[in-house]
This record gives structure tokens, sequence and C-alpha cells, in this order.
């Protein structure tokens, strides 16, 4: 009973970790959701066994994540078993804050501090094979390349540089529900796309270096622009984020359901 139940909870930690990679595409997701070697590694032998008739389902959901908290700083899950490494996290490019006079490009961005997730709030509905989640990090810095292109005076000024930013209290809500279909006479299920949503976050801190430094005021002046604006500006990239994280979610979601029959995955 214990290997079925794994099935989904390693779901969860793969959850975790893809929170807040927004933009990246897994080249390597079959072999991440490989069943055989779930079942196979120790991942079984450690997790809490959490039936679906439990009234407290969703505190022991959580302590089950919680249980390889961790190991997932680096992505060493141990047997062999690896995973994305979470701290810090990769992301490639990001379109960040395009408006008339300002259009930004951030590229090699790390982030730092996302191991310090913590779970606030989880229901499962397994009657409707919906998981509302709502995580919460209280401090993430990151570091990228950035080439900004700001329009004084209807002429376009070019800087490249790096960025540092910082954010605080930042919440994202995860929302997934499942639909049942048959199969071979058993019932499976799969994820609608899934629900992804920023609810909060603060931004307390950016720097940029060398930047535009061939006059003497512009760079003080976009500095001061970019910051008294930066929550507009971050709104504008977050509808593309959550794209991309729904996008992610939904397809390593619907990999693991393959794997194991509704029953199987949430047993009595």
């Amino acid at each position: 009973m214990l290997l079925k139940c794994s099935i989904f909870y390693t779901y969860l930690l793969v959850l975790i970790h893809i929170v807040t990679a927004p933009l990246r595409k897994f080249t390597n997701v079959v072999d991440l959701i490989n069943i055989d070697l779930i079942l196979t590694s120790f991942l079984a032998s450690i997790f809490p066994v959490c039936f679906r008739d439990d009234p407290q389902l969703s505190n022991c959901i959580v302590r089950a994540v919680n249980v390889l908290k961790p190991r997932l700083a680096t992505g060493d899950l141990g047997d062999g078993f690896r995973t994305i490494r979470l701290d810090p996290l990769y992301i490639p490019k990001i379109t960040y804050g395009s408006t008339s006079r300002l259009q930004t490009k951030l590229t090699n961005i790390y982030l730092k501090g996302l191991n310090n997730f913590k779970i606030e709030k989880l229901h499962a509905n397994i009657n409707d094979i919906k998981f509302d989640m709502l995580f919460s990090f209280p401090r993430i810095n990151m570091k990228s390349n950035y080439q900004m292109i700001f329009g004084y005076l209807g002429a376009p000024m070019f800087s490249e540089g790096q960025m540092l930013e910082t954010f605080t209290n930042t919440k994202v809500r995860v929302v997934l529900k499942g639909r049942l279909y048959p199969k071979n006479g058993q019932r499976y299920f799969k994820f609608d796309p899934i629900y992804f949503k920023i609810v909060e976050n603060t931004i307390t801190f950016v720097d940029f270096t060398n930047f535009f430094p061939t006059t003497s005021f512009l760079g003080p002046f976009v500095k001061n622009y970019f910051i008294n604006n930066a929550e507009f500006l971050n709104s504008k990239v977050y509808p593309d984020f959550e794209k991309a994280l729904s996008e992610t979610f939904t397809y390593v979601a619907n990999q693991v359901a393959l794997s194991a029959t509704f029953d199987e995955a949430f047993p009595y």
C-alpha cells in the first residue's frame, strides 16, 4: 500500500520544485517521472501513509512533503534518484516589464531561497479530485544578466549588465482539478489545465551594474523609475509566468496520473 501511495506524494514533490520555474521546459520529464524508479527507490520507505478517508488527509500530505524538504535544495533525493535543483533555481530567460517606455530582458536567472517554502494551506477533496494549495516564500533573491532599452526624449537608450532583486512575502496559489476516465476495466484520472496565481509579492531591493554608463544622469533616473514602478512592471510578466507554470504543472501531473489507477493513487 505504501508503494502505491508514493506515486501521489512524489508528484507533490515535483510540484514544489516547479512552482518557481516558470519559463523552462523539461527535456527529461519522462525520466523524472519514471514510476519504476520511484517505486524501487527509498522514497516509498519514508513517506507517511495517507488514506483517502483520513479526516486529517491534508495535514498528512503536508507532513509527507516536509519529510523530504531538506533534500529538495540539491535535488538529490538519494539512491540515484535526482530531480530539479531547487536552490538556487536556474531560469534561462524572462521578458520583464515591456512598456512603451521600458523593455527589459533577463537571462541566466538564478533564484535563491526557494527551499524555505511553507505550505500555508492544502485542501484535498478526493471525491472531486481537487487539490487547492497555497505556498509562501519569506525571501527570494534573484541574480541575472539584463538587457534594457529605455525611451528617453524619443530616443532609445541601451544598457546591459547584472541585476539583483529581492522579493519578500511571496505567496502562490495552485489548484489541481482531475477527472476520471475508464481504461482496461479500471478507473484512471487526468488533470485539467492547472490554475496558478501569484497572490502576493513584495519587491524590497533592486540594483543594477553598468547601468547606462554613458550618461551621468540617465542611470539614476531610470533606476528610480524602475524602483518606483517595480510592482507595475512585475505585474506585466505575471500572466506569461502563470501560463508557463500551468502548462508545465499539467504535463507533469498527467505523466504521473498515467502510472496508477485512481484507487491505487488514493487508497481507502
